[in-house]
């Protein structure tokens, strides 16, 4: 990292902290009553007594887990309107911050100092996460926390075995948010499982780690709900099985790559698809694409399913950008000198 980088990197990331606080006053749209059904209104019920719950409460496919978070809110902060308001909004928002500031170490990690400052410069310019980053919902809730665990996921062979699986606590928290996230961890763990010579010991740690994410999420729904409930089984048999989310619209199977992805990416979708001409960034291109295959298989699709994904998609933008500035890369059989980078600049 050059003298200037390492100047820069304090600054972009005071302002991404400012920036995701910002969007709790600037963001007063309505995006999807998930945001408020699946979460607020449920917390509002348990705080206060009384709140409408719809239907996926009363067929129990629901967690009560970042419901009973923002509960935990209501009843430390009891105040006024607009302190039951903002609260969440800015939990979820130092929520997505710190979900920020593992995307930027996992760029990194991986790629080194230059690409994690455009990782910074990314999670800023996308409208996306600006538009989410502050909303109640289980999707930014579960993106925060797999950027944790995708920082600690041992990417290269670690030498200290113990550290390998520190991730399964943020892939077991993540799918207690949503248990779709099972789908983006399971190929994950299972290279994991096939790269390690010593993979009794992982299966240990998933044992121990699963029983005791297993053990909070039976604990806090079954004292909701007020019986024992394995609330991702009924998930699983009303969202994949019964497809009951074809009744809020259906989508062909290409939506996510023909409609999805660019939307969501925005004008970051260019560099993603500059992209796929590197090698190294495989990987994360075969998670992304794994994901969004399976959720393609059911009907109804939504923008907001991608948000999991996107950070790994900003940090292969970021290392596209990271090959153009360092004059690695060719843009259209050009390649862009170090010396016109130079001119440019002068001229802006």
């Amino acid at each position: 990292m050059s003298f200037e980088d390492s100047l820069m990197a304090p600054i972009i990331r005071r302002r991404k902290k400012v920036i995701r606080l910002l969007s709790v006053y600037v963001v007063k749209s309505s995006f999807v009553p998930d945001e408020y059904w699946q979460s607020l209104e449920v917390a509002h019920k348990l705080t206060f007594g009384f709140g409408h719950l719809t239907w996926e409460w009363r067929k129990q496919i629901r967690s009560y887990i970042y419901p009973f978070m923002i509960h935990v809110l209501f009843s430390a902060f009891p105040g006024s309107v607009e302190t039951i308001i903002l609260l969440p909004k800015i939990f979820q928002a130092v929520l997505s911050t710190i979900g920020d500031f593992f995307t930027y170490q996992l760029a990194c990690k991986l790629f080194g100092s230059r690409c994690g400052l455009w990782t910074l410069f990314n999670l800023l310019t996308s409208w996306f996460l600006f538009y989410c980053s502050s909303r109640t919902l289980t999707n930014m809730a579960e993106t925060s926390i797999t950027a944790c665990g995708l920082f600690f996921y041992p990417w290269k062979r670690e030498k200290h075995r113990g550290l390998t699986c520190s991730y399964l606590w943020f892939a077991g928290a993540s799918s207690l948010m949503r248990p779709t996230a099972f789908v983006l961890w399971l190929p994950l763990y299972l290279y994991h499982l096939w790269r390690e010579k010593h993979y009794f010991s992982i299966i240990k740690n998933t044992f121990l780690i699963g029983c005791v994410i297993l053990a909070t999420l039976l604990s806090c729904d079954s004292y909701f709900y007020g019986h024992w409930v394995f609330t991702p089984y009924n998930f699983f048999l009303f969202n994949w099985r019964s497809d009951i989310g074809a009744f809020y619209g259906q989508h062909n199977f290409l939506w996510y790559f023909t409609t999805g992805l660019p939307v969501v990416l925005g004008v970051h979708f260019i560099p993603f698809l500059m992209g796929l001409s590197i090698p190294y960034l495989r990987h994360q291109f075969f998670l992304i694409f794994w994901v969004i295959i399976i959720f393609s298989f059911l009907s109804h699709k939504e923008f907001r399913f991608l948000l999991p994904v996107l950070p790994l998609a900003l940090i292969i933008c970021s290392a596209v950008m990271n090959e153009i500035s360092s004059n690695k890369m060719a843009v259209f059989k050009w390649k862009i000198m170090e010396s016109q980078m130079q001119h440019y600049t002068c001229l802006a």
